[in-house]
């Protein structure tokens, strides 16, 4: 019997839905995101356009898992240990973009019926960052499809100690320590997880061969699929990348720039100053596109000649690719 394609895929998704068996899909994925820094290295970007990039990853991620009926997806967005091997310039940017994201993809989470949840130590983030989690996830509250969990501020090994300490307080409200029973099934109780079943899969992007003190206990079972890639381009197969991004935007700037005045001058013979106009207007419209495509990898644009410096330095071609290049360098 073959598999009802969900509505939101492209071609090629679409035909790799087909291939699968919908009855055993995973019912909750974790994801290990990993790659932000090196990604953004390899294109001699900050270090934070590859969290920039990542945010995209996201998207396509949590759209295409709630398209397909998977009911959880858990990334780790942010551990514990982020805050000591990180340094402050670059956690504060992490949380104004944990912010931006709650406040411009809810719609995009409302409209795939996408419920909301955080598991990690959440009242040792900043307040004004707490208050638009809270705020996201009451939003998303009457919504029944998909769990979406972000992990943040979280530590496989401080939730057990959560667990452990809240056991231990839930049996001396009980009668006192001598009630304290402790199984499997009290200790997953007592975790941050504890409405959601446990991964039967796990993923990890960049290649790293380890966990990362991520889900320690729910991972007993999972499969895990470690693969090379980088976060920021763990996307579908639409080719959302920053190389084909760069194609098909000097597809669409060399056929504006130069077919439409030849079109004018000779079909329309148009006078020199409407083809001047519009030759303006196209310019306006590509660099407005050159500008959300800057945007989208972080790229300041005063700070363009630099980035063009160092892609001289690197490869003859690097002046047209070094800010948002897909391929490996």
């Amino acid at each position: 019997m073959q598999a009802t394609i969900p509505a939101g895929l492209d071609r090629k998704e679409a035909e790799a839905y087909g291939r699968l068996d919908p009855a055993r899909l995973p019912k909750h994925i974790a994801i290990i995101m990993d790659g932000n820094g090196r990604w953004a290295r390899r294109r001699h970007l900050p270090r934070v356009a590859g969290h920039r990039a990542g945010v995209a990853s996201v998207r396509s991620t949590v759209e295409t898992a709630a398209r397909i009926g998977i009911p959880a997806l858990t990334l780790y967005a942010f551990s514990e240990e982020n805050w000591k091997k990180r340094p402050k310039s670059e956690v504060d940017f992490l949380m104004g973009l944990l912010c931006r994201y709650l406040k411009q993809e809810l719609p995009t989470l409302n409209k795939n019926n996408i419920r909301l949840e955080y598991i990690g130590r959440q009242h040792e983030l900043p307040p004004a960052v707490q208050e638009k989690m809270q705020r996201a996830r009451e939003e998303t509250g009457h919504n029944h499809g998909m769990v979406l969990t972000l992990a943040l501020n979280y530590s496989a090994r401080t939730e057990l100690v959560d667990a452990f300490r809240a056991m231990v307080d839930a049996a001396a409200c009980n009668g006192g320590l001598e009630h304290l029973e402790i199984d499997e099934d009290s200790v997953s109780r007592h975790l941050y997880t504890r409405h959601l079943p446990d991964p039967d899969l796990v993923i990890r992007t960049s290649g790293e061969m380890r966990l990362s003190n991520f889900l320690l206990w729910q991972l007993a079972y999972a499969e895990i699929h470690v693969t090379p890639t980088l976060w920021p381009e763990f996307r579908g197969a639409k080719g959302h990348g920053g190389f084909q991004g760069l194609l098909n935007l000097l597809k669409r700037v060399l056929t504006a720039v130069v077919l439409i005045p030849i079109v004018l001058l000779l079909v329309l013979r148009a006078p020199v100053p409407a083809v001047a106009a519009v030759a303006a207007l196209v310019a306006l419209l590509t660099v407005q596109e050159l500008l959300k495509l800057a945007e989208a990898y972080g790229i300041i644009p005063m700070q363009w000649p630099t980035y063009i410096f160092r892609g001289l330095r690197s490869s003859p071609f690097a002046i047209f690719l070094c800010c948002c290049r897909h391929a490996e360098v």
